[in-house]
């Protein structure tokens, strides 16, 4: 029923629907009981001043909750807060973490998120040769769209692209 509950909790948020009284209330003794998908959502409610006043320091709370018990939209989350300093110190480095434990759950947005950040060399401590032994193959795929000096083959390695 959950996944039910969490479907219709995305569909009021996309059609504007004002929170249902209450709504917030069962959603954070799901998330107190340590539910990390509640804990994930209360964490976007806060993120997104959705149905409580927009508190990015309790956004952080619930997704570290969540993202410490495998959330991978916490994880991409907390990535993403820390890629880009936002309300948080910038850190590449945890940046990198966040982004490769939901890429290798398969999110499609951290994987690129991820290949961005070794596009770039941010938080990235490897070189270029040893790359191919770190990558996710999701992140390998992802790249291929974008320039680089060293492309993934069809294998999701990196080679050279001569």
């Amino acid at each position: 029923m959950i996944g039910m509950r969490a479907l219709l909790l995305l569909s009021a948020a996309l059609l504007g629907n004002p929170v249902a009284a209450g709504e917030i209330e069962e959603l954070q003794a799901r998330a107190n009981q340590g539910d990390a998908v509640s804990q994930a959502e209360l964490g976007l409610r806060f993120a997104e001043g959705d149905g409580v006043e927009q508190e990015f320091g309790q956004a952080f709370h619930w997704w570290t909750l969540a993202a410490n018990q495998g959330d991978a939209l916490a994880q991409r989350n907390l990535g993403v807060m820390y890629a880009q300093g936002d309300h948080v110190a910038q850190d590449y480095t945890r940046a990198v973490y966040w982004y490769t434990l939901a890429a290798n759950q398969g999110s499609v947005r951290a994987q690129f998120d991820l290949g961005v950040m070794y596009r770039e060399g941010a938080g990235i401590l490897i070189g270029a040769e040893a790359l191919h032994q770190h990558m996710p193959v999701g992140v390998c795929t992802t790249l291929r769209t974008l320039p680089l000096p060293y492309m993934c083959t069809p294998q999701g390695r990196h080679g050279s692209k001569e």
